[in-house]
């Protein structure tokens, strides 16, 4: 890609001097252009005409050129109406006009000659439609964010509505790649590296801010950047043109709750949320204000961290009999309480009709009373989340004449989380879920602070149209955090966790606080030319540089003694580049048709997890493991050894992730307000960080009965499973070394049909499917820490890279379904549902926890064999096509049942029950009462198994059931 680079720059400097007659581009701001005309189509010239903006009041009026224009420029998002005037012509008004940032409206005004005086004037609905940027964005109409049951009710809480992804997380990328922006300025958000961060990565911008929202996919303005997957961004709400006055609130209790999964009832629970709304004008058609603060208490009943089984009983007992530790908490339903506060204010000023600026400020507070951990993760009741996100925007956007016009922008944010445990270790009893205390992924605190400032200049020279762009920005980051700082115990049974007779796994550090800055800095050029009346192409060079924090990196100089490579080289500057290429064929004398299709590639700021990892993992973490008399909770056993220390490595061309993105796309205009589109696109990101174990044996220490190799001494303690303390390593001075290697990559490619229409004036509806499919070699880790990142087969299997294959994300059908009916008219009473549905995720079929069949430090990363001979598989194989007997379980083959949630909203009532059933994906279990078998003559250790008769059986249900709202909304 960067080859061909020259190629780009080429292209971009012979279409920038060909003949470009087109306004000015902009991401904050649109356009309504068009022309007026009388009979037979003659344009009119010096007409009237005026432009006004329905939320503000606010009026601009200009006269049409000899050849009957006319162009307004820097609208905010929202409706306007248009009239065109003329002596010896009936007025005409064209109402509900839809401008969306970043979009151009095209009008053709017809006038009709009429003899004095005039008493009538002709009236046109131009109608609602939603803008279409097929392939390239989805956009949210603002009654979507209003109406729709959302939880979260926060700009994040959209990714439920298009279906090219779940919350942040699209086309197969995690959520880190996702960016946020708030009014053209893109903002990140401190982020744990490990636990999942869903429902918090947006406290600070509630829905109720927002009169526009939408998600880019690929984005073809140049200004659009730092950042490799999607982009989600919305536009906050604008003063009114008079004092308006709303309050909302609804509330949630015993009484409408219930699920098909536990008795909500059980727990005592009551959720509420309300909020202000406060708008108008500060100095008439000048300055103007819109203020809004919200606040929420989510109680939410939650089932047993474990579906009930046998042992239940017996592990707290034996907790309380031979630990002193009340597990009690763990045998029923509980309430868990998340309490949300988010505030934001906007500020515009029209210092005339080309000059206006804005200021907005928006900040979010959340505290939980449980961490989420995720479907994979161990429940720590009683651990504490927390974290606060400030927000700050500023914007002067001017037309100093009609060639030239500039956008100022500046931001600000700061953003802190914090995790917590809940004493007790996390801990694992034998081959079923149950698991307690604090997950190995807690604690930790993460801060992160920055500033941007960018600008646009847009030039109108004759028919050329120029952009120039330039950007500085500053971020700093401070994170506290040390996997496995709080240990992590397996047990076979109650009996051998009575004992303390297991193993354990646990790190230390003197120093786990990562603190470093990076500055960035960037150009832009962009052209766009109209090729002929309807057809638009642009051309666009983005340059971006950022200094990486080579300064922070600690040399550890006992690897470097050791092997010769130094842990603290990297480069010092980062340079990149991103093209862009993209047309628009809009069709038909209304746009009736839109073709559209782009091509562009991102670069993203480098991962702040990967960088703060290698400052903070540079051999000052000491790790501990044992297997055998490893005590419990507090009480160390002999067989606990510390291995020395964990370091991870970043190569010297370390550098962000890339993506490049292709999209095509039709739409097609239903009517005077409805929509139908059919897009394609295609990702490819490289430079994903992937994780090699630099310090495992060069060659396995033995290989298991089905050829698996096996890099360590392993020792069985029952049907937990783990190598000895320190078999497994080359250099006994070092546990994990994680070079952290760019040579990961993700491919996505999918197909998406969207269908929006309303049907008369009382109903609504929406639609959307997308099928795709993801592959790649970057295994996510499952939100299980470090060693889970680690391949099974790190040297192959069977020549070829087992990591190869389907996406841990891979979600290949997902649709969503929209309906909004007002019965009583615009302003009354509205029922609004939304039904989602989408194929479950895939998976590896494996070992339960604490079964380490490979040695190589990762409890959860091994692939079973399938063997027809053991007892019982046989059977099996007729209801999982997935599992084919005579080789390694294929890298997620297997796929869980698909998802469905329907949730149905009256002003605020909402029911739905999300089931979310955790699905155990161990196909064996170690039979505990069996020895491994030694073979010196072959190398090889046969490990006893037998069949887990609970394979793909639930065993853990994440969901608070259905709830029943009511509210109410009074607007003044």
């Amino acid at each position: 890609m960067e080859g061909s680079l020259r190629h780009w720059v080429l292209l971009g400097l012979i279409l920038i001097l060909v003949p470009a007659p087109m306004e000015a581009q902009s991401i904050t701001a649109g356009s309504v252009q068009g022309i007026v005309i009388g009979e037979a189509n003659r344009p009119i010239a010096d007409a009237i005409v005026t432009l006004r903006d329905l939320t503000t009041g606010a009026e601009r009026w200009l006269e049409t050129t000899s050849d009957g224009r006319f162009a307004f420029v820097m609208l905010y998002s929202g409706a306007y109406e248009l009239k065109a005037e003329q002596l010896g012509y009936k007025p005409a008004l064209v109402r509900d006009v839809m401008v969306s940032a970043g979009e151009k409206v095209v009008l053709a005004v017809a006038l009709v000659p009429t003899s004095p005086p005039v008493t009538e004037i002709d009236s046109v609905r131009l109608g609602g439609t939603p803008v279409s940027r097929p392939g390239a964005a989805f956009g949210f109409p603002y009654a979507l964010a209003e109406r729709m049951p959302l939880d979260g009710h926060e700009l994040s809480s959209l990714g439920a509505v298009h279906t090219r992804g779940d919350g942040l997380s699209v086309d197969g990328l995690s959520s880190r790649f996702t960016a946020l922006s708030l009014d053209g300025l893109t903002h990140g958000v401190a982020r744990h590296p490990v636990l999942p961060t869903s429902g918090v990565d947006a406290i600070a911008l509630p829905l109720t801010a927002f009169q526009g929202a939408a998600v880019l996919h690929t984005p073809t303005d140049v200004e659009w950047g730092d950042f490799p997957g999607s982009l989600l961004g919305g536009f906050t709400r604008l003063g009114s043109e008079d004092f308006e006055f709303a309050l909302f609130a609804d509330f949630a209790g015993i009484p409408g709750a219930a699920s098909d999964y536990f008795n909500p009832n059980d727990v005592d629970h009551a959720s509420w949320r309300g909020g202000v709304l406060l708008s108008g004008p500060i100095v008439r058609d000048t300055v103007r204000f819109a203020i809004g603060a919200e606040a929420q208490r989510v109680q939410a009943p939650v089932a047993q961290p474990w579906i009930p089984t046998g042992w239940d009983s017996l592990v707290i007992a034996t907790a309380t009999d031979s630990h002193s530790v009340d597990l009690g908490g763990y045998l029923g339903p509980r309430a868990v309480q998340r309490e949300l506060i988010s505030a934001f204010g906007r500020f515009d000023w029209d210092f005339s009709q080309n000059h206006r600026a804005a200021v907005a400020a928006s900040l979010g507070t959340f505290t939980d009373d449980e961490v989420p951990v995720g479907p994979s993760g161990i429940v720590a009741i009683g651990a504490p989340a927390e974290g606060t996100d400030i927000i700050g925007t500023g914007a002067v956007l001017s037309r100093f004449s009609p060639v030239m016009g500039n956008e100022l922008r500046v931001g600000f944010e700061t953003s802190k989380r914090s995790y917590t445990g809940n004493l007790i270790p996390g801990t694992r009893i034998g081959g079923t879920f149950i698991g307690f205390g604090t997950d190995p992924a807690q604690p930790g605190e993460f801060k992160r602070t920055g500033v941007t400032l960018s600008d646009a200049l847009q030039l109108s020279l004759g028919s050329v149209q120029l952009k120039l762009g330039v950007f500085a920005g500053y971020t700093s980051h401070d994170q506290t955090y040390a996997f496995g700082s709080a240990g992590s115990y397996w047990f076979a049974d109650p009996a051998a966790f009575g004992t303390g007779r297991g193993a354990f796994a646990g790190s230390s550090s003197a120093v786990s606080t990562a603190r470093y800055a990076s500055g960035r800095v960037g150009g832009s050029l962009q052209n766009m030319w109209t090729v002929f009346s309807g057809l638009d192409l642009l051309i666009g060079l983005r340059w971006d540089g950022e200094w990486l924090p080579t300064n922070d990196l600690v040399l550890n100089e006992r690897w470097q003694e050791l092997t010769g490579i130094r842990n603290d080289s990297i480069r010092s500057f980062v340079s990149k580049w991103s093209p862009r290429f993209a047309f628009r064929w809009s069709v038909g004398p209304t746009s009736e048709w839109i073709v559209q299709g782009v091509a562009a590639r991102y670069r993203g700021g480098v991962e702040p997890s990967v960088m703060s990892e290698a400052i903070r993992e540079s051999g000052r973490t000491t790790v501990s493991r044992g297997i055998g008399d490893v005590g419990w909770s507090g009480v160390t056993g002999p067989d606990v050894q510390d291995l020395g220390a964990r370091l991870s490595i970043l190569g010297p061309d370390f550098r962000d992730a890339g993506t490049a993105g292709l999209s095509f796309g039709i739409a097609r205009r239903l009517g005077s307000a409805g929509l139908m589109e059919v897009a394609t696109h295609y990702r490819h990101t490289d430079y994903l960080a992937r994780r090699h174990d630099l310090n495992r044996l060069p060659a396995p220490a033995e290989l298991d009965q089905y050829g698996r190799p096996v890099y360590g001494a392993l020792v069985k303690e029952g049907s937990v499973i783990a190598p000895g303390p320190g078999s497994n390593r080359r250099f006994d001075e070092f546990e994990l070394v994680s070079a952290l290697d760019l040579d990961g990559f993700s491919d996505s490619w999918g197909v998406t049909a969207r269908l929006e229409q309303p049907v008369g004036r009382f109903l609504r509806f929406l639609a959307s499917y997308t099928y795709s499919k993801t592959t790649d070699n970057w295994l996510t880790g499952r939100a299980e820490g470090p060693y889970a990142e680690l391949s099974p087969f790190p040297d192959g299997l069977d020549g070829r890279d087992w990591t190869d294959g389907t996406s841990d994300l891979d979600v290949p059908h997902r649709a969503a379904l929209g309906v909004e009916l007002r019965p009583l008219g615009r302003d009354g009473l509205t029922l609004a549902g939304l039904y989602r549905y989408s194929s479950g995720l895939p998976f590896t079929p494996g070992f339960p926890r604490g079964a380490d069949l490979n040695g190589d430090g990762s409890e959860s990363n091994d692939p079973a064999f399938i063997d027809d001979g053991i007892t019982g598989v046989t059977a099996l194989l007729a209801d999982w096509d997935c599992l084919r007997p005579g080789g390694f379980a294929e890298r997620n083959g297997c796929r869980d049942p698909a998802l469905s949630m329907l949730e149905v909203w009256v002003e605020m009532l909402n029911v739905t029950d999300a089931a979310l059933v955790v699905r155990d994906h161990a196909l064996y279990v170690v039979d505990p009462n069996a020895s491994l078998v030694r073979d010196p003559a072959t190398g090889t250790v046969t490990v006893p198994l037998l069949l887990n008769d609970n394979f793909g059986k639930p065993v853990a249900y994440r969901g608070s059931g259905r709830s029943l709202r009511f509210g109410l909304r009074v607007n003044y």
